[in-house]
Parts: C-alpha cells; sequence; structure tokens
C-alpha cells in the first residue's frame, strides 16, 4: 500500500481482448461487498488467482496472528510465502502429478493487467495497463508459493477457516460434495 493509502491491483484472466472493466456485482453474498464494483487483487494476494478460472482452491498464508500450532499443522514447506490447494478427482489414466487441473494450470496462458494505484475498490470503469502474458504454473513458482492436489478440499476448507492462518477460499462452488 502507497503512503497514500493507496493499492496496486491488478486482474487476471483467460481472456486476452478486454480493453475496459465495467463494474459488476458482487460473486458471492460472502464477498462483504454491496453493490458493483471493478474487481481486482493486490499484490499479495495475486497468486490466489494465477490459475484458470474455475478451478477450485483453498488458498493460505501464514499472518501476523498465525498461531505457531497451524504453522506446524498446515505448512510444511518453510520456503512457502503461500500455499495454493486444489480440488482434484484423477482419473484411472493420469498420474498423480499431472491431474487434469495441473494440465490445465500448465497449459493456462493468463493475461494479468494492472490498474496502477487504486482505491482498493473501484466504482466506475476503468482501463489497465498493458496486458502482461505468464504462463499459470511458472508465474506462481516465480511468487514463492506451493501449489498441492487433495482428492475433496472441504475438509481442509473447514479446518482452514477455524485455524488461526490467513486464508481464502475460491470457487468452491465447484468444488465436489463432501462425501
Amino acid at each position: 500500500m502507497g503512503a497514500d493509502g493507496l493499492v496496486g491491483l491488478f486482474h487476471v484472466s483467460e481472456e486476452p481482448d478486454i480493453q475496459l472493466f465495467e463494474p459488476r456485482p458482487p460473486p458471492s453474498p460472502d464477498a462483504g461487498v454491496t453493490g458493483d464494483a471493478v474487481w481486482a487483487i493486490d499484490e499479495d494476494h495475486l497468486p490466489n488467482y494465477l490459475l484458470p478460472r474455475d478451478c477450485r482452491r483453498v488458498t493460505y498464508a501464514i499472518g501476523p496472528n498465525t498461531s505457531v500450532d497451524d504453522v506446524a499443522r498446515y505448512c510444511d514447506d518453510a520456503n512457502a510465502k503461500r500455499f495454493l490447494v486444489l480440488e482434484e478427482k484423477l482419473a484411472a489414466a493420469d498420474r498423480p502429478s499431472d491431474t487434469p487441473y495441473l494440465r490445465a494450470a500448465r497449459r493456462a496462458v493468463l493475461t494479468r493487467r494492472q490498474f496502477g494505484w487504486l482505491p482498493h475498490l473501484a466504482r466506475r470503469s476503468r482501463t489497465s495497463r498493458g496486458p502482461h502474458l505468464a504462463q499459470a504454473i511458472g508465474e506462481i513458482a516465480t511468487r514463492g508459493c506451493s501449489v498441492r492436489f487433495f482428492e475433496s478440499i472441504s475438509p481442509l476448507r473447514d479446518a482452514v477457516t477455524k485455524s488461526s492462518l490467513d486464508y481464502s477460499i475460491i470457487r468452491m462452488r465447484n468444488a465436489a460434495r463432501k462425501e
């Protein structure tokens, strides 16, 4: 955040041709925002969105109030700044190291656009600085994140939301139902 209280914000998309970002309704009631807004993400949370849009995921990081017990329980990679956990049911022919979502993420070319320094929430249309094309997994790796795959992320979601970690739950509506 800049000294003036403004934040550098980004939009990540698989659609390379967006020219103007129009305000839209919140994606869910849990967004904590009322009214239409231009949706963007700050630099710290950018890795959460460096995957194909519909990829369901639980993301978390050590925050200023994270307990030592939660670090030991959830953060086994001491070098990772953020953890991205994706849900994937493996097809019989898939190798565990090459799941359909991992293949999609490896192939995904994302367009990352920067809005520059803005208030955290924009209520009117915005244009962005030129696109930056990035290969998803490579971009995540350069940001020091750990990516993992679980058969179901619902139990992790339930546990992380009760923990002291900083977390984000994305596209959970696409997650497999608890069995």
